[in-house]
């Protein structure tokens, strides 16, 4: 019996009894998400490595717990990268990227990570191996199961294996910095963009803009003059990813740290101390207010306030996630009841009653 099998025969037995399953990854995400239901673990820990990798082609396939610094590893070497910067977090995986559907710096150029993913093989509630998807975006007919697991949580299949579709490094890149307003910043970043300039990375800092510029060198002596400012890092990126910015490593117990999904344009003076990402469309909070007051104002300007991580002394039994329209609940319940009858994967992690 292969790990599949194994896998797919342990779930089959939880779905008859009825007894949970709690997915663990490689765990840099566990910290974002709710407990859920207590209950016995199940590990992809064991499926590590590249399955196939077509460079000519732009895809890669690998198991779930192959770390995402093997994957980075391998793409650099032919001069490829996974384009939606998948954060790392001091660890983490390809089952883990694509099961919390999380995008790096790279998403204001080259899109969220659902938009590369190409396929992926997982084990439902009922303990059956299931293939959706292929090896180009062409292949890809009627529902797209596999951009619905990304963002799941494990909560409708246990990932065992995932393609996604990789891109070219950059030809040259750099990193200017501005010293802007929040809302001059958010301004000038936008009108950038309209204008077409080759913008690859938006980050603002509470008080310089730190914009990346990715293309061919001719393109990047055009927009240093156009952009003006001060040369930045290019290793700035990488600690925005994975969390080891300043702003989200000074220790403050008493204030949680929101991820704040806003339009790119919306004023998001919110009561604590922020940064934002991309165009404008992702906020970073960090407030000891409650969460009911954050997702309030969120609310009212069309977002959605996901506390990333709660403060040591938080104690609101608050939701992780933002409460979902009813609507929205109806259709979740029904995928989840679709692919998992039972209830037993993940349940909770995302949602008390999913």
């Amino acid at each position: 019996m292969n790990d599949y099998q194994s896998l797919a025969a342990t779930i089959g037995e939880h779905s008859r009894n009825r007894r949970p399953l709690r997915i663990i990854g490689g765990g840099s995400k566990r910290f974002c998400a709710e407990d859920g239901e207590s209950g016995d673990k199940i590990s992809t820990a064991a499926l590590t490595g590249i399955v196939e990798y077509e460079a000519s082609e732009l895809y890669l396939s690998a198991r779930a717990g192959t770390p995402l610094t093997e994957i980075n590893t391998a793409l650099k070497k032919q001069r490829q990268m996974m384009a939606f910067e998948p954060p790392q977090f001091g660890g983490g995986t390809l089952g883990g990227a694509v099961a919390s559907g999380l995008s790096g710096p790279g998403r204001i150029r080259h899109g969220a990570l659902r938009d590369h993913i190409l396929g992926v093989t997982l084990i439902n509630g009922n303990g059956e191996l299931l293939k959706f998807g292929g090896r180009v975006i062409k292949n890809v007919a009627g529902y797209d199961i596999s951009r619905l697991c990304a963002g799941a949580w494990g909560t409708l299949g246990l990932i065992v294996e995932a393609t996604i579709k990789v891109h070219p490094l950059p030809a040259a890149e750099i990193t200017r910095s501005l010293e802007l307003s929040p809302t001059a910043a958010l301004t000038f970043i936008n009108a950038q963009l309209r204008q077409g300039m080759p913008v690859s990375a938006g980050f603002y800092d509470g008080k310089r803009l730190h914009l990346r510029v990715s293309s061919t060198a001719d393109d990047l002596s055009w927009a240093e003059k156009t952009l003006g400012g001060d040369v930045g890092d290019n290793a700035l990126w990488a600690t925005v990813r994975d969390h080891q910015h300043p702003f989200f490593t000074r220790p403050k117990a008493e204030v949680s740290l929101w991820r704040l999904s806003v339009p790119a344009t919306a004023d998001c003076a919110l009561v604590g101390e922020s940064v934002f990402e991309w165009h404008g469309a992702l906020h970073w909070l960090q407030s000891d207010k409650p969460a009911a007051e954050i997702r309030k104002a969120v609310s009212k300007i069309g977002g959605q306030a996901w506390r990333f991580k709660a403060a040591a002394e938080c104690n609101d039994n608050a939701a992780v996630f933002h409460p979902l329209p009813e609507v929205l609940t109806n259709l979740h319940r029904r995928l989840k009841r679709a692919f998992d009858p039972a209830g037993i994967l993940n349940s909770g992690v995302m949602f008390s009653d999913l």
